[in-house]
């Protein structure tokens, strides 16, 4: 019995390291397609969520500042603002309480230094998911979004965003599941980062499983 739980959790774990599989893990989340810049949408602002921070960056003389996947939000919701001509807000506070710099305020000083754009709205207060919605709610006068966050982030968001009143256009980013459905002998070898997408997609199944009951 234990050598075959031990043989059970070797393949489980080889599995989520292949391409192939983390591939699959993504794609069954990443159903919002790209948003088609040559069609305006009928929206009221773009918002953006946050994603991670640094904190205490040596680079930048040790003041936090926005992670890789933040930036990436931030930039495609610059992108999305400047494309359709619609205002922004950035949403997302301290997750562990702290007194640092919000998360929504590093986010909104990336927009002004490093793409020339104010962000209208900031919430600056949620933890998670569902409370940058309830907060931009409270906020934002205005029903109708476009969403930006990550591909395999959408669907909670999508949700959780619908459940408070807004109606919302998703706008995906950094697609993990990729262009192709064709695989070849090296997606079956496992890599670092097949692993790291298989656990970002589980994340999510997780997550949207807790907010069902939760939220």
């Amino acid at each position: 019995m234990q050598r075959a739980i031990y043989f059970l959790s070797v393949v489980t774990l080889w599995m989520w390291c292949t391409p192939f599989v983390a591939s699959w893990h993504a794609r069954s989340l990443e159903f919002y397609p790209p948003v088609d810049r040559t069609l305006a949408p009928d929206a009221d602002l773009v918002v953006i969520l946050g994603g991670g921070r640094i904190s205490k960056a040596p680079e930048f003389a040790y003041h936090d500042a926005i992670r890789a996947d933040t930036l990436e939000r931030v930039r495609y919701g610059a992108v999305m603002a400047r494309t359709y001509g619609l205002p922004l807000a950035v949403a997302g506070g301290s997750v562990f309480g702290d007194r640092s710099e919000s998360l929504a305020v590093l986010m909104a000083s990336s927009l002004r230094e490093d793409f020339g754009l104010e962000a209208t709205w900031v919430e600056d207060k949620s933890r998670n998911t569902a409370q940058n919605a309830r907060y931009l709610r409270e906020l934002v006068p205005a029903m109708k979004i476009v969403l930006v966050t990550h591909a395999l982030h959408m669907p909670r968001s999508v949700r959780v965003f619908k459940n408070v009143g807004f109606d919302v256009i998703p706008a995906p980013i950094a697609f993990a599941s990729g262009s192709t459905t064709t695989y070849g002998l090296f997606d079956c070898l496992p890599s670092a980062s097949a692993l790291i997408t298989s656990r970002a997609a589980i994340h999510e199944w997780l997550g949207i499983a807790y907010y069902a009951l939760r939220y």
